[in-house]
Order: C-alpha cells, then sequence, then structure tokens
C-alpha cells in the first residue's frame, strides 16, 4: 500500500439493522463488508469505487483499512478503564465524558488502531469499539490523520437509539 490513499470529503448514513437504532456517517471511500464474526458486527473496508461486500480480487481485507464496531474481547480497554481509569498499552488515551468513555491508538496485530469505547448496556451494546484500523506504514503520514478524522465525524455523528 502506498502513503496516497484516495480518501472522499463526502460521507453516507449508516443505519444498523443489527442494533437496534444506531447510525452514524460513514466516508465514501469504505464500503460496507460483512464479516462473518459475532466480534465484528459492523465492518467497513477502505475499497473506494467497490461494491457492498465485493473486493477487488488482490485486496486482501485484513491489510487495508478498516472501520468497525467490535467488542473489546482482543484489547481489553475496558476492564482495565473500569478498574483503573486508565489504558496502560495505548499510545494516545484521552478521557470522555459524552456518548464515549474513552478514545485512544494502540498496536493492533501488528497493525495501528485508533478507537472510541462505548457502553450502551440497556441496548446490548456493552464494551464496544467504534475504531478504525490501519498498518503500521501509515503512521505518522498525511493518511492517518485524515483516517483519524473520518473515524472522529463517525464519532461525532453516531446514534444510538
Amino acid at each position: 500500500m502506498n502513503n496516497n490513499l484516495k480518501l472522499s470529503d463526502n460521507y453516507f448514513l449508516y443505519e444498523d439493522d443489527y442494533f437496534d437504532g444506531a447510525s452514524f456517517e460513514v466516508n465514501e471511500s469504505f464500503v460496507r463488508f460483512w464479516s462473518h464474526s459475532m466480534e465484528v458486527p459492523v465492518l467497513f473496508v477502505y475499497a473506494p469505487g467497490s461494491e457492498e461486500d465485493t473486493l477487488p480480487d488482490d485486496v486482501d481485507e485484513t491489510t487495508i483499512p478498516a472501520i468497525a464496531i467490535m467488542t473489546d474481547d482482543e484489547i481489553g480497554a475496558y476492564e482495565e478503564f473500569k478498574s483503573s481509569g486508565n489504558i496502560s498499552n495505548a499510545l494516545v488515551f484521552e478521557r470522555l465524558n459524552r456518548k464515549f468513555l474513552f478514545r485512544g491508538k494502540t498496536k493492533y496485530f501488528g497493525e495501528m488502531m485508533y478507537f472510541y469505547g462505548f457502553d450502551i448496556t440497556d441496548d446490548g451494546w456493552e464494551n464496544m469499539l467504534l475504531c478504525i484500523r490501519y498498518p503500521m506504514e501509515l503512521v505518522d503520514t498525511e493518511d492517518e490523520r485524515r483516517l483519524m478524522e473520518i473515524l472522529d465525524h463517525a464519532a461525532v455523528t453516531f446514534r444510538a437509539n
């Protein structure tokens, strides 16, 4: 992957059928992709111009930027946050007190992940992350800054119920 992602300035509204009433705006450079994993019920992958759930043959969805709503099972941020108020393995960490409890950035299985943590137990969204993961080669580039802005936009527009 080169450091010149073709990121759109436009967004579309995603309204979820799996979790009742959830919605957020997604950058048009990402398309809905079915992860077939209960831990990742919502997934969008970087694939400008592709159709939903379709990627070019030469693209591996695990090596391109992806936006997801996923459980926090792998990172363990929630358990640590609930017990200490911090996330020790986060490279960047900030407490929030709105619809998201915190946001941070951490290494994730050889990639980088920027995330927001939310916990809406009334709707079954317990210990969840709204996140974007991307290749390490994008760290400290303009593309990383834009990807983080794209997730920030999704977080600002995120609604549950």
